[in-house]
Order: structure tokens, then C-alpha cells, then sequence
């Protein structure tokens, strides 16, 4: 293995909790019901937002209609993270873990549904310019179908100059670990996040599985 690749909502940071809530607020005030697991599953975890919202609000929906939604429900979700101190951070182990990653000249990315907006917020105050660049950052900017599709992950593997193969990818949910196994990644490492290490044990593809990056090197087995 030669280069590794990061999800990051449920993956970097544990944000799922804040993401759920604004989620269920956006789908409460639409559609006038509250949000089940599994929908959260189905329909909300590893998407890109135009997928989740024409999902619940309407198929028949405009680009620039879905860009207004996602940007109201992005703002719900900003104001939480700024005030949940304590679970908006950067997951135990993964700053030193990246710090080695770069030292050791090792590729390394970012490939998230996110939008735009909220990769610049997590750069502004998570400080990941430190390690990533955002040009290389593959993020839902409209030009890609979202996970369980592979695009996401064949594209960080162009940026890269790798192939599949010869990546790693770290995961936390349904749609993100399929798109992982559909890409053809060499190795697949899921972590305690989103889903709980029963549910993630009978994913396949899946080889490996991490609480934090403390335990991320063995997991990964040769690159280090």
C-alpha cells in the first residue's frame, strides 16, 4: 500500500450525533415527521445532500432549489458543531498519525460527500491546511454521484497518482465502505463511528476496524 485516503463526516470527527440532529430538524420542518435509524442509514449517512433532499422534499427539484435547502441545513448543522467543544475535533490518534503520514512523504487525502461550504468551515476551524491542500480534497461539488457510486474514491486515486489497489480508505458508513469495495481500494479499514463493530464485522470488504487512529498502523498492516 502506497497512499491512503480519509472519509471524514463519521470518520475524522465524530459528528454524526450533530449531523443527525440537524438533519431530523430539516426533515422535521419539511415533511412534518420525525426521521427514523434507519432512514439516517439509508438515505442521510455517506450521501451527498442533493441526493438526501430530493429524497424527502421532491425528485422534481431544481439544482439551485437543492442549493438553497442545503444551505439552510448546513447552517443548522455549523451552529452545533461550534457548540459541541467536546465531540468537534479531530478523532484521537489522527493528528499524529498525519503528521507521520506526511513525514514519511506517504499520499494522503480527503474524499467526502461534504459540500464545499463545509470543507472550508472544517480547514477554518479544524486547521487542516496543516496536512491537506484543499485543491486536493475530493468533495461533492456537483460533478460526481455520491457513495455507494466509486467516483468519489477513483477520483482521490488520480489525485494521488496511485491506483486503487494500492490505497487504503477509511470509512464509518454503509454507502461509503461500498463505494470503497467498488473502487477496487487495496484495503478497506472501517471505524467505530456511525455504525457499531458488530454491524461493521459483517460488511464485506471491510478488512480491518479501528476505534480511533491510535490503532490505525496495525490495522494498515505494511504501509508504515
Amino acid at each position: 500500500m502506497k497512499a491512503v485516503i480519509f472519509d471524514f463526516n463519521g470518520t475524522m470527527i465524530f459528528d454524526t450525533r450533530m449531523n443527525e440532529v440537524a438533519w431530523r430538524e430539516f426533515i422535521e420542518k419539511y415533511c412534518h415527521r420525525t426521521a427514523t435509524d434507519e432512514e439516517m442509514n439509508a438515505y442521510v449517512h455517506g450521501q451527498p445532500n442533493s441526493n438526501t433532499i430530493r429524497h424527502y422534499i421532491s425528485r422534481e427539484l431544481t439544482d439551485e432549489e437543492v442549493a438553497v435547502y442545503s444551505e439552510e441545513k448546513e447552517e443548522l448543522y455549523q451552529a452545533l458543531c461550534l457548540k459541541e467543544h467536546s465531540l468537534f475535533k479531530l478523532v484521537k490518534g489522527l493528528e499524529p498519525l498525519l503528521d507521520r503520514l506526511k513525514e514519511k512523504g506517504i499520499p494522503f487525502t480527503i474524499a467526502t460527500a461534504a459540500i464545499g461550504k463545509n470543507v472550508e468551515f472544517y480547514f477554518d476551524q479544524l486547521g487542516l491546511a496543516r496536512w491537506f491542500s484543499m485543491d486536493k480534497v475530493v468533495f461533492d461539488d456537483g460533478t460526481l454521484p455520491g457513495k455507494p457510486e466509486p467516483d468519489v474514491y477513483l477520483r482521490a486515486c488520480k489525485i494521488l497518482k496511485a491506483k486503487p489497489g494500492e490505497c487504503i480508505v477509511v470509512e464509518d458508513s454503509l454507502p461509503g465502505l461500498k463505494a470503497a469495495e467498488r473502487a477496487g481500494v487495496g484495503r478497506i479499514i472501517a471505524i467505530v463511528s456511525t455504525l457499531d463493530e458488530i454491524t461493521l464485522q459483517n460488511q464485506p470488504g471491510v478488512d480491518a476496524i479501528i476505534k480511533d487512529y491510535e490503532g490505525f498502523e496495525q490495522a494498515a498492516g505494511l504501509i508504515m
